[in-house]
């Protein structure tokens, strides 16, 4: 999306991730931020998860599958 923008505009400029995610999937978004607020803990969701939020989209993905590869390679550790 933003390299299509670039293309027309002449200007390379990236969304929010948070925008990008509620583009894709506004429900699971709104879930997220429910279970957070409601069983977890509410300052996690505003203002810390809102920050994470407003990054670009790119490094924030990034940062996403990051984790969750961590997060495999360390379950498959425990398994062994």
């Amino acid at each position: 999306m933003e390299g299509l923008a670039w293309r027309s505009t002449g200007e390379f400029t990236f969304r929010e991730g948070g925008a990008l995610w509620y583009s894709l999937d506004p429900g699971s978004l709104n879930l997220v931020q429910a279970v957070i607020e409601r069983y977890l803990w509410p300052p996690l969701w505003d203002p810390a998860l809102l920050e994470v939020l407003r990054l670009p989209a790119v490094p924030f993905f990034l940062g996403v599958g990051a984790l969750c590869l961590l997060l495999v390679r360390l379950g498959r550790r425990r398994q062994r």
